[in-house]
């Protein structure tokens, strides 16, 4: 048994994930005169509900370290196609890398479960989301060939998804506070499409994108 308000809430994230896909390949591959580029805001809500969630969800987890390196091996590969298939759309450090290297980092979260803890780390990451250009944190982190990882990527990086930690690990610690102020309750739960989507969105993810350029194709030919 389990409660169906994560997963829903997961699910939902899921479908506007979908739509924003949607639209990005039928601006990007198939030439649509749309403006996406003006529905950004639109594209950080739905990666922050996904990072948030994860973040919750790790503090409910039996096994954190194991759902994380399940994730980087998918990240992996998604790494691999992306940069064999359609190198101009690689994805190098996207949102699945980023779940699964906070979640191999959850032991770091551990040592402090407060409330001041979360509207602290909730506070710092809106502040560096929003306030970027004034925060010198860039000229202060070591930069390598892995640089990337932590948020200072070279002139020659190239990524089409994006999540570096910082800022976002701190987005994943407040959804893992955030849990100190949620009680989940377990119970027997009906069927519902939308908890199904998010009781399996590593899988819907994983597949969404082919399933669409297909479809598109189909359309369109």
């Amino acid at each position: 048994m389990r409660d169906n308000r994560l997963d829903r809430l997961r699910g939902f994230f899921i479908i506007n994930m979908i739509l924003y896909h949607g639209l990005y390949d039928l601006v990007y591959l198939f030439h649509w005169n749309f403006p996406l580029d003006r529905l950004w805001w639109y594209q950080q809500f739905i990666g922050m509900g996904f990072i948030a969630i994860a973040g919750f969800s790790a503090n409910i987890s039996r096994n954190s370290f194991i759902r994380g390196v399940k994730l980087l091996f998918w990240a992996m590969v998604l790494t691999f196609i992306t940069s064999y298939f359609i190198p101009e759309e690689k994805i190098q450090f996207g949102v699945l890398h980023l779940l699964a290297l906070s979640m191999l980092l959850t032991p770091v979260l551990k040592k402090g479960k407060n409330y001041s803890t979360f509207f602290f780390i909730l506070f710092f990451f809106l502040f560096v989301v929003f306030k970027m250009e004034l925060l010198p944190w860039k000229n202060l982190l070591p930069s390598n060939c892995i640089s990337f990882i932590w948020g200072v990527p070279d002139k020659n990086f190239q990524s089409s998804d994006y999540y570096p930690l910082i800022p976002w690990f701190f987005l994943f610690g407040a959804g893992y506070y955030g849990k100190t102020k949620v009680k989940l309750v377990k119970k027997k739960t009906a069927r519902d499409p939308l908890a199904f989507m998010g009781r399996h969105s590593l899988g819907i993810y994983l597949i969404h994108q082919p399933l669409l350029y297909l479809f598109f194709q189909i359309l369109f030919h």
